[in-house]
């Protein structure tokens, strides 16, 4: 197998993990933003914020905000996994994301699914980032590549959300398996 092969068969894999087109324009993380992009549409439009010397532009939002929530994100997310029992991962990855595809070798496992919902967020941003250099360094303020920077900002902000669930996500399962493992435990105990 070439790079090249590895390299599409990784982005394929994530992007079957995570859904593919089918749960992106059906999340309504995509849907709200949308919404949300037409409510905040002013600013993709050079504003003056109290400040004469310094307007404040939709591609400075995405330049301020976005990596600062990356890097949160990432932090947490690395806690998450470092604190995780090895039986627990174990588990996550042996079960399928859908009930249905337990038959089906190349369905994705709980695991691979909530780690392709940070591996989205994480391309959503990385875009957000590049689009947000791209308009500022062309000075994009009031045509459709503004309205379509304004809208990656703000899917990139929705896709905060969908992390923070797949975080609260992982500590449930983690919740649920080890009052299984403790209950388990004390019927030993009790047993012996």
């Amino acid at each position: 197998m070439s790079q090249d092969d590895n390299k599409n068969s990784i982005w394929s894999d994530y992007w079957r993990s995570y859904g593919g087109f089918a749960a992106f324009k059906n999340s309504w993380y995509f849907v709200g933003s949308l919404y949300g992009t037409i409510v905040v549409i002013p600013l993709s439009l050079p504003k003056d914020y109290g400040n004469p010397g310094a307007p404040f532009f939709w591609y400075d939002l995405g330049l301020n905000l976005v990596p600062v929530i990356l890097g949160f994100i990432l932090a947490g997310y690395a806690m998450l996994l470092a604190f995780s029992d090895v039986s627990l991962i174990s588990a996550l990855i042996a079960a399928p994301k859908h009930k249905d595809d337990q038959n089906d070798p190349k369905s994705p496992s709980v695991f691979k699914s909530i780690n392709a919902t940070f591996v989205h967020f994480i391309v959503v941003q990385a875009m957000s980032i590049f689009a947000a250099v791209i308009g500022k360094t062309w000075d994009i303020l009031d045509n459709i590549g503004a309205v379509f920077g304004l809208w990656l900002l703000v899917y990139a902000l929705a896709l905060t959300l969908a992390t923070a669930m797949a975080i609260f996500r992982i500590s449930r399962m983690q919740e649920f398996y080890v009052k299984i493992r403790l209950k388990n435990e004390h019927q030993v105990k009790a047993d012996e």
